[in-house]
């Protein structure tokens, strides 16, 4: 159970960050949020893969 509609968590590690997405399924699907943790996740991986 969600404690809010949409949760989420940014939790950087030695070599990586972990993100971690929390939500109510009453209001979201889990395709619904799998799109947008790949959207939230894509742009600072370009900006790392490009050096920049």
């Amino acid at each position: 159970m969600a404690r809010n509609e949409l949760y989420v968590v940014i939790a950087p590690e030695a070599d990586s960050i972990t993100v971690t997405f929390e939500y109510s399924t009453d209001l979201f699907t889990h395709e619904t949020v799998e799109a947008w943790a790949g959207s939230f996740t894509e742009a600072p991986r370009s900006a790392v893969d490009s050096g920049g």
